[in-house]
């Protein structure tokens, strides 16, 4: 079993305020009772099951959308940390070209059945499948430049369905090509509360009730996530807060660490012991939105910026463990505001933010948990999901990233095959459009050892943008006389993340022969019959990315 690595952990206020803050200044009030907190490890999952018992939970590392606004007088797009400020939709941030699955939770989940209508009829065969014990499985393109919405899957039986986010007015997966805030919270569905019952934070400074006559400071909260869907860029963490004070002295900050999370043997979730990223917060950090009676509103930022001030990123690709610390600090005066998060039968899965206290001889740290209601801290981060999927299909039909260049450097075309079946580019899926809205491209190339030669890339999206997928042509030097052939070894690289398959170029009479780091699609579908990525069986007539005889084929049009 891992230990928790607290012994470096300032910790934090989860229920109650030391000091006491008058109810009727906050508006959004928890109503449940301020009750007590428990040894996380001992502590159940609360779970949510629907009166008619159908509902799904939403995919492992998937995060909710925070607010977008449009400014009507300069079309700026506006972004908020917490979708309170804006419309009343649900969206769920899904990546691109990753599997991601719905979890069918029903009491009788072999009896209900999947409906997803996005174009038409035919759109779950090519995007996705129902797996055997009736979860639905899908994996989304990006097709264009812009954010992508598709309609929510819906689970019946009868007359009766279930969506996520089904109480409000609409709701949509997304994919995206910009950051977003992203959250375990769905706001819109589970309510944002300021306060508990008694006019304490609901989470932040003040004492954490772990009996009628027991209470401890609280130190720091903990929330434990799931492996992201797809490799997680972030720029910076931000919780929504407030303060019947300001805040913050001059000099006291709170600290963000982000752990590595892991599984104990008993399946309760534990910390890490690999620090991921790390960053602090004080006075300069709030993001003031409104006072009220006496009550400061806003958001704490958690970033780093190198000399020029430019935000430097963390890239997630692993479950892990934010924790916030240093709440029990003089000078830090510190609410964080938050949820009920069994409200939301989407977030089944999810598991409640964990309040850190010292023991009674301040021996150790304990982490914590509510013993009545699923509460989750109002945490987001600023993020985007990244991808490159190189294609290949070694021995068989192309390995479309292996290319001949020929001898004058001009041009190249697929190794080994005919002017019917090869390209004169690489095809490459990307997550996010080749270049931002400012041209500035999202994915770069890099030759390893010194391979001089290949002077240069351009992108052609002329034929196949609109499924995500774009056509690299490298310009290389031609072959010297001396030399009769050479190899060079391309690796794409994206947001903190590089292809796990290479761009082979050969020129001359170099041949491919011992190169290792070529994806080889192994899987066993070797009956003749044509696959979509997601394992769905397609037609004759179906265009794209295809599993063939356990290979990746691209049909082209």
């Amino acid at each position: 079993m891992k230990k928790f690595i607290l012994s470096t952990l300032a910790l934090v206020a989860y229920a109650a305020n030391a000091q006491n803050i008058n109810s009727q200044a906050i508006n959004e009030i928890f109503t449940g009772s301020n009750s007590y907190y428990l040894d996380a490890s001992a502590a159940k999952k609360v779970k949510k099951t629907k009166a008619e018992g159908l509902y799904y939970t939403k995919p492992a590392g998937t995060y909710y959308s925070a607010a977008r606004d449009v400014d009507e007088k300069t079309s700026e797009v506006l972004e908020y940390p917490y979708s309170y400020q804006a419309y009343l939709e649900t969206r769920l941030v899904v990546p691109a070209l990753a599997s991601v699955k719905f979890q069918n939770r029903s009491n009788k989940a072999a009896s209900t059945e999947w409906q997803w209508n996005v174009f038409n009829y035919e759109s779950l065969k090519q995007y996705g499948y129902i797996t055997p014990d009736n979860n639905l499985s899908l994996m989304l393109p990006n097709r264009r430049s812009t954010e992508e919405m598709y309609d929510s899957p819906i689970l019946y039986v009868g007359d009766k369905t279930f969506l996520f986010g089904e109480t409000n007015y609409s709701s949509y997966m997304v994919i995206s090509p910009v950051m977003h805030y992203l959250g375990l919270n769905d706001y819109q569905v589970t309510h944002f509360y300021a306060s508990m019952n008694d006019g304490s934070y609901m989470f932040g400074t003040g004492k954490v009730n772990v009996s009628a006559t027991e209470s401890y400071p609280c130190e720091g909260m903990a929330q434990f996530f799931d492996k992201p869907a797809s490799p997680l860029y972030i720029d910076r963490f931000n919780i929504a807060s407030l303060s019947k004070t300001d805040f913050f002295s001059a000099n006291q900050k709170l600290t963000l660490t982000v752990y590595n999370a892991v599984v104990d043997e008993s399946g309760n979730w534990a910390i890490g012991d690999k620090v991921l990223y790390t960053a602090q917060a004080g006075k300069d950090n709030v993001n003031y939105e409104q006072s009220k009676n006496g009550v400061s509103y806003g958001s704490i930022d958690f970033c780093n910026r190198n000399g020029s001030l430019k935000l430097i990123p963390v890239t997630i690709d692993q479950p892990f463990c934010v924790v916030i610390t240093g709440f029990n600090q003089d000078g830090v005066d510190v609410g964080v505001r938050g949820c009920d998060l069994s409200k939301d039968e989407a977030s089944d899965d999810v598991c409640s933010t964990c309040v850190l206290v010292n023991d009674k001889d301040n021996s150790k740290l304990r982490m914590l948990t509510n013993n009545t209601y699923k509460l989750s801290m109002a945490l987001t981060f600023h993020a985007i999901f990244d991808n490159i999927m190189v294609l290949n299909e070694a021995n068989a039909d192309a390995a479309y990233n292996v290319v001949r260049v020929s001898d004058s450097g001009a041009s190249h075309f697929t190794e080994g095959k005919t002017a019917a079946e090869g390209m004169y580019t690489v095809p490459v899926y990307t997550a996010c459009p080749w270049k931002d809205s400012n041209n500035k491209a999202n994915y770069y190339w890099d030759v390893n050892q010194d391979n001089s030669w290949v002077k240069g890339v351009s992108v052609d999206a002329s034929e196949y943008e609109n499924k995500g997928i774009y056509g690299l042509k490298f310009t290389c030097a031609p072959l010297p006389n001396d030399i009769t052939g050479r190899t060079a070894t391309i690796w794409l690289k994206g947001k903190g993340i590089t292809a796990s398959t290479p761009i082979i170029l050969l020129q001359g009479n170099a041949a491919l022969t011992g190169i290792n780091g070529i994806e080889n699609n192994t899987a066993t579908l070797d009956n003749g019959r044509v696959y979509n990525l997601a394992g769905q069986q397609v037609g004759s007539d179906y265009k794209g990315i295809v599993l063939k005889n356990g290979k990746k084929c691209l049909k082209k049009y």
